[in-house]
């Protein structure tokens, strides 16, 4: 791309405020690389990875339509060789699932399209993991955990429907990323941008440490008095309404605290509420929301259950929030509106409805890979001795980021998308894949799929993928 000269009519800087604004994004960019530029000199782990995506999304500055920063901000993510595989058969395919989960994290789980700059000619995806596997031995199939048909389970390899079969069945454990064990859940703060100017005068202060109970009736604990008022009635029942739904789809529990100001609510009090007063719905399940206003001090926290991860992610909850807070012309509209969009996401009805139809698991590695349009892609068996790769692709383009010379990754799309393989006992007619998934490959060729974690051979991935 040619600069223009400065000062000439239709020139790259056309006023004062297009300098100054230069000037700014000069001094993000500098800052962005000076906070990247280190973590890049040292191995990079999956959250360097994560932190460095999350920066490039941020960086939201504009000259002429072009967001430079986010074109020059680095990503300081690393292609990894993970070695060989080895162990039982399901300790291998544990193996693979837990790569694809840790590449699709590090990539903010598919929620920023466009990271690696892809135009039609650039390459739009990227290899996270290469690995081979070791010998196999042969297993008998345990049809009662089959989704997909599946003709044997040799020692030539581990077909695409029997590692489907796994990702369906087996529970996703975040602790793989959080240094073991299981995380309990996930939780972010938006402050500041209210649309409504809304003070309490003599504020009462709370501390979350003296709160001990839930409420009997409804999901709202209002120390402040502000949603007690009759007016607001119509927004309390609504947010009940979203409550009890769900509550009784068993999605999650909810509980709204507002106050005129918490004395305190960072990531740690809210943790601590969510265990004090046992949010969750039940022992086995971690689905507890907690949603934590601060009316003087502008500020609203959200935490979730860990289970509700795949449905809102870490990086999701500030965004969530401000869209409701940021223009609502008061509180009262701001929380329904905010406990409304939560619902929606958490029972993702399209989401929910295809998994369940198929059989699969609502927190099974798959669910954790898909979202309501994006699902993971497995293009090839896994064969002892061979070379395959993880990669992310993430493009906005029209033109699929595997088109291209080679053929080799669209042969393998359109044959399995085109096979009837999924167990015929899960239906009344068996379907094929596509007609369960919606994947837009069935009628009229390949077409655009953005933001997927992709397994396949390495050979293929080599030719449409970057290695960092």
């Amino acid at each position: 791309m040619k600069l223009r000269k400065l000062g000439k009519k239709g020139g790259l800087f056309d006023s004062l405020s297009d300098m100054i604004l230069a000037v700014v994004v000069i001094i993000a960019i500098i800052a962005g690389i000076m906070i990247i530029t280190p973590l890049l000199t040292k191995a990079a782990t999956i959250d360097t990875c994560r932190s460095s995506v999350l920066l490039k999304a941020k960086a939201n500055i504009n000259i002429k339509g072009v967001n430079v920063a986010q074109k020059i901000t680095p990503l300081a993510c690393k292609t990894t060789d993970a070695g060989t595989l080895s162990g039982t058969r399901d300790e291998i395919k544990q193996q693979i699932a837990e790569l694809g989960a840790k590449c699709w994290y590090q990539y903010v789980e598919g929620t920023i399209t466009d990271l690696f700059s892809g135009s039609n000619n650039e390459r739009s995806c990227a290899i996270c993991y290469y690995f081979r596997v070791d010998e196999l031995q042969p297993q008998k199939i345990p049809h009662k955990k089959t989704v997909m048909v599946e003709s044997a389970r040799t020692a030539k390899n581990i077909s695409i429907p029997e590692f489907y079969n796994y990702i369906f069945t087996q529970t996703y454990n975040p602790g793989v990323f959080y240094g073991g064990g299981t995380k309990v859940a996930i939780s972010d703060i938006y402050k500041d941008d209210f649309g409504f100017d809304l003070q309490i005068d003599n504020p009462r202060i709370v501390s979350p440490s003296d709160i001990n109970s839930k409420p009997f009736d409804g999901y709202v604990v209002d120390y402040s008095g502000y949603m007690l008022q009759p007016s607001r009635e119509s927004y309390l029942k609504s947010i009940k309404t979203q409550g009890d739904k769900l509550l009784s789809t068993g999605r999650g529990q909810l509980l709204v605290l507002i106050a005129d100001k918490f004395d305190s609510m960072d990531r740690v009090d809210s943790m601590n509420l969510v265990q004090d007063l046992n949010l969750n719905s039940n022992e086995n399940s971690r689905n507890a929301i907690l949603l934590m206003v601060d009316i003087n001090n502008h500020k609203v926290r959200l935490t979730l259950g860990a289970d509700l991860e795949p449905y809102i992610s870490e990086y999701e909850i500030s965004d969530l929030i401000k869209s409701s807070f940021a223009s609502a012309p008061n509180l009262e509209t701001a929380l329904s509106e905010l406990v409304q969009k939560i619902t929606s996401k958490i029972i993702d009805e399209k989401k929910n409805n295809y998994l369940s139809q198929a059989g699969i698991n609502l927190h099974s590695y798959y669910a954790y890979f898909s979202t309501a349009d994006n699902y993971p892609l497995l293009l090839s068996d896994f064969e002892p001795g061979k070379s395959y790769a993880v990669a992310y692709a993430s493009s906005s383009q029209a033109r699929p980021f595997f088109e291209g010379e080679g053929e080799g990754l669209k042969e393998d799309v359109n044959n399995l998308f085109h096979t009837e393989i999924f167990n015929p006992s899960n239906f009344n007619t068996a379907p094929q894949l596509c007609d369960i998934f919606g994947f837009g490959f069935c009628v009229g060729g390949i077409q655009q799929r953005p933001n997927n974690l992709i397994i396949s051979r390495a050979n293929d991935l080599n030719q449409y993928c970057k290695v960092t």
